[in-house]
């Protein structure tokens, strides 16, 4: 897929956002699955953990033959969560790093598959990791104090993971190069991470909202002495974890294709990237360097006879002197 090259709107980045991701949601899925697999499987177990937890709770506040509760299901419940977070972290790092290399082919007009991908993002993993981690923990910490440092913060070093990518760069280097790109535009790269951010999250939280409504995770039953229990419903809550992880990677890629077309806007703006591109696709126009001029046969000067062409000798009019000197 082949976009037009130059500076973009905010309604371009969207659309060519839009149109990317279709292009390429076969493979965006194939990437997102394969690497959130063992967080989808451990996501499954909760609700069973989950199930037995409150029965203790339910057994222990209804003084059952004088029950105790068990903290073994909670804390079990808190590590299979606590986990399902590291791996999401660690394994999505990897998934963004490919989806991005996808993006930037594409961008350059080369079609990529899922397997070179894959390969290319593990080696950028480490440095990758360590800066998503950074980049969270100086956003989450700005949050913290009155939201404004932590939007600044955002806008400011919302590139690094584009930097680190598909510039190859080091932690430190892809926070200065970040800062250099947002700077300026800190408003309109905060603008629009919010307006993807803030219509996708209300999309997905519509379709989880209407799915938790006809398959409720967990109802309210009467229990002994007419107190109100807490029930969990395992197959709906299963449905829900898969339908949502489902319906979550469509935003998360289509977040994932708006930054980057964002950045690639700041590169062309700031540096002719533009320029570079046409020169990747190989393409030519109004990107081609203007062709030279030739001179007037009148200003060719300093050149001998050697240089000069020669006519055919059957060509050559027999003229005397006297005909020259005329």
């Amino acid at each position: 897929m082949r976009f037009p090259l130059g500076e973009m709107t905010v309604g371009d980045i969207l659309d060519r956002g839009l149109k990317l991701l279709f292009a390429r949601l076969p493979a965006f899925y194939a990437l997102y699955l394969f690497m959130l697999a063992p967080v989808i499987l451990l996501q499954l177990v909760i609700p069973f953990l989950l199930e037995a937890m409150i029965n203790d709770l339910n057994a222990a506040g209804a003084g059952q033959g004088g029950a105790a509760f068990d903290p073994t299901n909670l804390i079990l419940f808190f590590a299979v969560y606590m986990l399902a977070m590291v791996l999401t972290i660690v394994l999505v790092t990897i998934g963004n790093a490919a989806v991005l290399h996808i993006i930037m082919e594409e961008y350059q007009g080369n079609r990529v598959g899922v397997g070179s991908a894959l390969g290319y993002a593990l080696g950028r993993f480490f440095p990758l990791l360590g800066v998503s981690l950074l980049f969270g923990l100086m956003v989450g910490v700005g949050i913290l104090f009155c939201c404004v440092p932590g939007f600044y913060l955002l806008a400011t070093y919302m590139f690094v993971t584009q930097v680190v990518v598909l510039e190859r760069r080091g932690v430190g280097e892809a926070l200065t190069r970040s800062a250099e790109l947002a700077d300026g535009y800190r408003w309109r790269v905060l603008g629009v991470y919010l307006l993807v951010t803030l219509v996708s999250g209300f999309a997905q939280g519509f379709v989880v909202q209407v799915l938790g409504f006809v398959l409720p995770g967990q109802e309210m039953i009467p229990g002994p002495g007419g107190r109100m229990q807490i029930k969990v419903n395992v197959v709906n809550s299963i449905i829900n974890t898969v339908v949502g992880n489902l319906v979550s990677i469509v935003f998360s890629a289509y977040l994932a294709v708006c930054v980057t077309l964002l950045y690639l806007d700041l590169r062309i703006r700031k540096e002719g990237f533009d320029l570079e591109l046409a020169a990747l696709r190989g393409e030519e126009g109004e990107f081609d360097p203007p062709p030279r001029r030739r001179r007037p046969r009148d200003e060719d000067d300093d050149y001998d006879d050697d240089d000069r062409p020669r006519r055919r000798r059957d060509e050559d009019d027999d003229y005397d002197d006297d005909r020259g000197r005329r």
